[in-house]
């Protein structure tokens, strides 16, 4: 169930939600917004070695473009806001790395908020 929840919100065509919310106009307003996309990425990766794999191939996709977002965009989640805002942007910035295995980007959000 969990599997087939996952594919209807991030990977099929006629249901998924896009990384950056648009007008109908389609110009890009900002980034969906979430900020448990953390427990998110924490429950894929306790079930991804379960799933088939075109569909975890699906999810590093939708990832991999979100991040690259994240990182054009930055806006309420900009890493020089303090608070909330800016811890947001670093643990959703680290846990989608994660996944991805980029660990040069997790290497390089802590080195910042070390700084920060």
């Amino acid at each position: 169930a969990a599997v087939e929840q996952l594919r209807v919100f991030f990977a099929d065509p006629k249901t998924s939600m896009n990384p950056r919310l648009t007008f109908p106009d389609n110009k890009a307003t900002d980034l969906v917004d979430m900020y448990d996309m953390p427990r998110v990425m924490d429950a894929i990766a306790l079930i991804q070695d379960k799933m088939p794999a075109p569909a975890v191939r699906a999810l590093k996709g939708w990832f991999t473009s979100f991040l690259s977002k994240v990182d054009e965009i930055k806006s309420h989640y900009h890493p020089e806001l303090t608070g909330l805002a800016g811890g947001a942007y670093d643990v959703l910035r680290m846990s989608i790395a994660t996944f991805l295995g980029k660990s040069d980007i997790v290497r390089e959000q802590a080195a910042t908020v070390q700084l920060r």
